[in-house]
């Protein structure tokens, strides 16, 4: 029973449940984008980048001081997105090619100012993985509220996205702002990013950002219902693996990460043996 009570009994995992939710349902919208616009890259190349944003805003405030930080370092993001989104539109620059760069500058830089001028040392490694269980009020309020600009941003106007990964030239012609949505994307996905890396890291936020994604792309026939597919695939696997991580005292990061590779592969399996079998009934 422990597998359940727990999240009731203790606040810090009541937290940490609902951090999980409101995480995956924000990758979930984000992740078939990711893997339909072939960027699969780009999610690991931005969560890695946040050393770069996270070093320079520790310079101005310290980790007790988290609404601040994370304003800062959101606003240092959308910086950085924005320049890649302007290098990467209609292919300036081969994308993997800057991503690739980008993601090295990012790291060297932000190694470089953190050990210089931060107010405060990190522990690099705790990037990897994060710590869920470290989820505060502060950091569900920030999510809640990034999922309500992720939903009117993504999922409300999901026509439009269609449209744009679908035919591009089309979407043009139909009078759609590319641009726009070019940028808009980016800032998005940057936007998600810092404020799932230091409850989720990197490795996790990379794990949700495209296997929700390539599960959704294995068994949808469109994008509408790829997006359905990734958010309700994000949410299970991703709560199966905190609850997992508390049962058998696991790291919870790490759990979620596996739970979901795994989640995937049985998935994507025996998604075509059920499918059969419902049509034979």
């Amino acid at each position: 029973m422990s597998f359940f009570t727990d999240f009731i009994e203790f606040d810090f995992l009541l937290y940490s449940l609902f951090g999980v939710i409101l995480i995956s349902i924000l990758s979930g919208m984000l992740s078939p984008l990711v893997i339909s616009k072939r960027l699969a890259f780009m999610g690991s190349a931005l969560s890695h980048s946040t050393l770069l944003s996270i070093s320079i805003s520790l310079c101005f405030f310290t980790v007790n001081q988290p609404l601040p930080l994370f304003l800062s370092n959101t606003l240092i993001v959308i910086l950085m997105v924005s320049g890649l989104a302007t290098f990467t539109y209609r292919e300036k620059i081969p994308t993997d090619s800057l991503i690739g760069i980008f993601l090295s500058i990012s790291m060297a830089l932000g190694i470089i100012i953190l050990s210089l001028y931060s107010k405060e040392k990190v522990d690099l490694t705790s990037l990897l993985f994060g710590n869920i269980l470290l989820m505060t009020k502060v950091d569900l309020v920030i999510l809640s509220l990034l999922l309500i600009l992720v939903f009117f941003c993504l999922w409300i106007p999901r026509a439009k996205w269609v449209y744009l990964i679908q035919d591009e030239e089309g979407a043009l012609i139909q009078g759609i702002n590319l641009k726009f949505y070019h940028y808009l994307f980016y800032i998005l996905l940057g936007i998600t990013v810092t404020a799932s890396i230091k409850l989720m890291g990197t490795v996790v936020v990379n794990t949700l950002l495209l296997v929700p994604g390539v599960v959704a792309l294995k068994v949808s026939r469109n994008l509408k219902s790829m997006i359905s597919i990734s958010i309700l695939f994000s949410l299970f696997f991703s709560v199966l693996g905190l609850m997992l991580g508390n049962s058998f005292n696991l790291p919870g990061g790490a759990t979620i990460s596996v739970t979901l590779f795994i989640g995937m592969i049985l998935f994507i399996n025996l998604f075509p043996w059920t499918i059969k079998f419902f049509k034979s009934l």
